[in-house]
């Protein structure tokens, strides 16, 4: 690190940081290192805490990082190698909570309020001043609560009311899931007067996961289905655990002509992976980033006269 003017030869600057790969000696050395880091210690968050219930199990990272070197010499006095190998293996298991239909809205039914839009069970009421007035529908079970007022203030008739995408319903459904729901007459649209005949839809709604709280989506229609799930590394470098799964070999040559001239050569090789654009669900698929970068430097230097220096 040099917080002094920088000398010409490196460029203009106030200040520079150089990072270098450090030569074999005559003297074979070596270092072996492993850093771990495990979030066992730490406490839960805030957000798992003031979940209805049980608090969440915090979410848990373990990164363990690993480097071997050693460097010496292939011939005394004038060809020297160092290498080093590092390593960085980041897991961790994060809680997942993905947005999910409820049993209804799974079969064509949609439930509401008169005049308020749906709010999930930690939704704060917006009254008539906001442009959609929201608010509760549910409540941590995932059970209707009725609104005693309209958005103006007057009293609110309390009815729960129940629409079918596929035509008008001509009773009232009366099962948790809505599937004792009878549509009559013509559909809204013609093409779209039962589920999806191909059973495309019918395969998707099979897997995906049931329900299991009321924290996120709008309530009566999404809830939140909260899992864990494994994680093998992130591209977001700047995340306590989102490091990508690294690793690295650097070599480094370096051969004394004669006392003025001498060349050098530093090759580094890093295969990197990463999880990304990972599964919302617990049955899906992840995907992942690879990249192989390599660099390869040739340098050398000649002491032209005491004051004369070239470097290539």
């Amino acid at each position: 690190m040099i917080l002094a003017p920088v000398d010409a030869e490196l460029g203009r600057g106030n200040a520079q940081i150089q990072v270098q790969t450090r030569s074999g000696t005559n003297r074979f050395r070596g270092a072996l290192v492993w850093n771990v880091r495990n979030s066992a210690l730490d406490p839960n968050t805030w957000a798992n805490n003031r979940v209805h219930g049980d608090p969440l199990t915090r979410s848990w990272t373990n990164i363990n990082e690993y480097t071997a070197s050693i460097g010496g010499p292939v011939i005394r006095n004038k060809t020297f190698f160092f290498a080093l190998w590092d390593g960085l293996l980041p897991a961790g298991r994060v809680n997942q909570n993905a947005t999910v239909l409820t049993p209804c809205a799974r079969n064509g039914i949609f439930r509401y309020y008169d005049g308020w839009s749906n709010g999930n069970a930690l939704q704060v009421t917006t009254d008539q001043g906001a442009a959609t007035p929201r608010r509760a529908v549910v409540d941590q079970s995932g059970n209707p609560v009725a609104p005693t007022t309209n958005p103006n203030g007057t009293a609110h008739n309390g009815i729960l009311r129940y629409a079918s995408v596929f035509g008008p319903l001509a009773n009232t459904p009366t099962r948790a899931d809505c599937s004792d729901a009878v549509v009559q007459g013509a559909a809204w649209d013609p093409l779209r007067s039962q589920m999806d005949p191909t059973g495309y839809v019918k395969k998707v709604l099979g897997v995906m996961p049931a329900v299991n709280n009321w924290e996120i989506g709008e309530g009566l229609n999404t809830a939140g289905s909260r899992w864990v799930k494994s994680t093998r590394g992130g591209q977001n470098r700047f995340g306590f655990g989102a490091a990508d799964v690294r690793k690295q070999l650097n070599v480094k040559l370096d051969h004394n002509f004669n006392a003025k001239n001498k060349i050098s050569g530093t090759w580094s090789f890093e295969k990197v992976k990463a999880d990304y654009a990972t599964r919302v669900w617990p049955t899906g698929f992840d995907g992942f980033s690879k990249r192989q970068p390599q660099v390869l430097t040739i340098n050398f230097t000649s002491n032209l006269s005491p004051s004369l220096i070239n470097v290539a």
